[in-house]
């Protein structure tokens, strides 16, 4: 039976049976000074290409951990592509933005640059380390992709239209996800992308804009206005409501075990 872990680890190394694994110098603090890991105790490896791994601590000292890889926990799953373009937030609505789509399955982080965006400089190392935590605690098996921000006349200039884009529209016509999933006819592909705007809103050209491109779909969040950060998120959950993977269980917490 796999086996559920709460210590996880994204590591940037091959994995398979018997290899060595030496964490990183901030992992290493993390468990040893935070999680008090001790000798020959086991915890899961994960690197977003072969798996997860049971590994076991070989050695052990403030500044350096190996760890000895024992077996296979759970196999590489097909990753849904869920992408999210988000005009750039102030610093505090960004990182939750980050943590809390890497939990709801996104897989593409697209920041984009609107004529109403007010915030800092974008910090593409920080938001990194914010989705591998959000990964590993979420039991997740691959980190998001976080692109460069871009001025949002350009976000669709390399885009796939079989990737539909969902536009949170304040304003306009728009038709709600289970309106677009049980009414419109199309079969949307398990594949997709959500588009919010900054704090305040969209210009109407820029709207326009958005709307100009056959692949885009306006969507409706409801009667209240929302906030940048908490649009997003009720749109990703209703996208996977209806598209997504929400149908699928914790496969830690499942009785197939891996021969």
């Amino acid at each position: 039976m796999n086996r559920f872990f709460t210590l996880r680890l994204f590591v940037d190394h091959s994995l398979e049976a018997d290899g060595l694994v030496e964490v990183s110098e901030d992992q290493a603090h993390y468990l040893t000074q935070v999680m008090r890991i001790k000798p020959l105790e086991e915890i899961a490896l994960f690197n977003g290409r072969e798996g997860e791994w049971i590994a076991r601590t070989e050695s052990i000292n403030r500044r350096q951990v190996q760890l000895r890889i024992l077996r296979l926990n759970r196999l590489q799953p097909a990753a849904v592509e869920l992408h999210l373009f988000f005009a750039l937030l102030k610093k505090d609505p960004t990182d939750w933005l980050i943590a809390k789509a890497t939990e709801l399955g996104v897989s593409h982080f697209h920041p984009m640059i609107t004529q109403y965006t007010m915030a800092e400089r974008a910090k593409i190392e920080r938001w990194q380390r914010i989705a591998v935590e959000a990964a590993e605690q979420s039991q997740r098996l691959n980190i998001p992709q976080m692109d460069e921000p871009v001025p949002l006349a350009t976000v669709f200039q390399t885009w796939s239209p079989d990737c539909p884009v969902f536009l949170c529209a304040e304003k306009g016509q728009a038709q709600s996800f289970r309106s677009l999933f049980e009414t419109s006819g199309h079969k949307f592909a398990p594949k997709g992308a959500v588009m919010i705007g900054p704090e305040g809103g969209f210009h109407q050209k820029e709207l326009d804009f958005i709307a100009s491109h056959p692949f885009v779909w306006a969507v409706g969040l409801g009667p209240r206005l929302l906030r940048a950060e908490t649009a997003a998120m009720a749109a990703l959950v209703s996208w996977q409501l209806c598209f997504g993977d929400t149908l699928e269980r914790p496969a830690a917490m499942l009785s197939h075990p891996i021969n």
